[in-house]
């Protein structure tokens, strides 16, 4: 019994210390540093993978996805920076203009979402060239758009804002050899110092409030 009870102790260091443990992991210095190495790759390689899909999202948060303006969440971070620079001085308030499109749901009932999205993306370029690089483009919701002219005042611009309405108004798409015409719906309403975000973004799709202004620019016959 007590010869058994040696020979059991001599051999435990040596099972303890052998090449494969529990679980396959090889033991030895040169391959429990590789396993380590590989293993850290990885885990850097998902990382860097997750930061990279993160952005992604956070990108699409802040852009639409259709028309790459602004979307409602970035419009929304756009106007509360703006507001603040009122309350601090630096601009004197602006304008938001919302654009609704008022045939958007014809269009997609008669030639199908990718004829609607396709107005959508030819009324964002439109807006874009037409604004200030001061101002914002943004996707307020499914058919409408909203302009942040910023530093300026309702009657300084409402009169560029008719000549963006028939400019607007005179869009139009070929689809099949058919010419698919825009119309549209303006509103404006300006903000300033003393106005707080809630006010735009508590109710309504296009994230402004119900207190507009608003007028139609048809195109001519």
């Amino acid at each position: 019994m007590g010869t058994n009870l040696v020979s059991y102790r001599a051999v435990m260091p040596v099972a303890r210390g052998s090449a494969a443990g529990a679980g396959g992991i090889n033991t030895s210095s040169a391959g429990f540093l590789q396993q380590i190495t590989r293993i850290m790759a990885r885990a850097i390689h998902l990382v860097r993978a997750q930061e990279q899909y993160i952005g992604r999202l956070e990108d699409m948060i802040e852009r639409d996805p259709v028309t790459g303006l602004q979307s409602r969440n970035g419009l929304r971070a756009s106007l509360s920076c703006e507001l603040s620079r009122c309350r601090r001085g630096f601009s004197q308030g602006g304008l938001l203009v919302t654009i609704e499109i008022d045939n958007l749901s014809a269009i997609r009932r008669r030639y199908g979402r990718p004829a609607g999205d396709a107005v959508l993306r030819l009324v964002a370029r439109t807006l874009e060239q037409a604004i200030r690089p001061m101002d914002v483009a943004a996707r307020g919701g499914d058919d409408a758009f909203v302009l942040l002219l910023s530093h300026t005042t309702k009657s300084e611009s409402v009169a560029r804002a008719q000549f963006l309405g028939q400019q607007l108004n005179n869009l139009a798409m070929a689809l099949h050899g058919e010419e698919i015409p825009v119309r549209v719906t303006l509103s404006l309403q300006s903000y300033g110092k003393d106005d707080r975000i809630d006010r735009f973004f508590s109710s309504g799709k296009d994230g402004s409030a119900n207190t507009r202004d608003s007028f139609s620019s048809a195109a001519p016959p």
